[in-house]
């Protein structure tokens, strides 16, 4: 069997957590979290497949603001929260990233910096990526360096 289960568990008081779990499973498995950036994606090709042109899943996180549009790349918790630190991007006006280390103990990326979050400036009258929809074609454009530990 070539099969993928996926899972549920409580990482904090009530979010729940997506998880992984291997074919097998056993005293060997280990589970993936699926990162935000992750669960988007798979979001946006099932609206793809099902069709009819409208997007159910927002781009912009509920943490967003009138003035900043923010897009979860990985899962905070995941980070030592006092490494957070914002980063602009000098190419990029309107643009901040929250840059955060894993702690030496992560299965993937130990010590290695990613970035956490995406902020987009929404007033429109100094910067072009003021709509969720722009910002999105934005985050397809530059994901293959955003994901990446170490990015900067």
């Amino acid at each position: 069997n070539n099969t993928t289960n996926i899972g549920f568990t409580v990482a904090s008081s009530s979010t729940p957590r997506i998880t992984r779990v291997p074919p097998g499973g056993g005293t060997n498995m280990m589970n993936l979290v699926v990162e935000p950036w992750e669960r988007f994606d798979r979001a946006r090709a099932t609206e793809a497949a099902i069709g009819g042109g409208s997007h159910q899943m927002p781009f912009f996180d509920l943490s967003s603001t009138n003035e900043k549009g923010r897009f979860r790349v990985h899962d905070a918790r995941g980070f030592d929260s006092d490494s957070l630190k914002r980063h602009t991007l000098p190419t990029e006006s309107g643009i901040t990233l929250l840059i955060g280390r894993r702690p030496p103990s992560h299965p993937k990326c130990p010590n290695s910096e990613q970035v956490v979050t995406i902020m987009f400036d929404r007033d429109s009258s100094m910067n072009p990526q003021t709509s969720a929809s722009e910002s999105e074609r934005w985050w397809h454009k530059n994901k293959a360096w955003l994901v990446l530990p170490n990015p900067l």
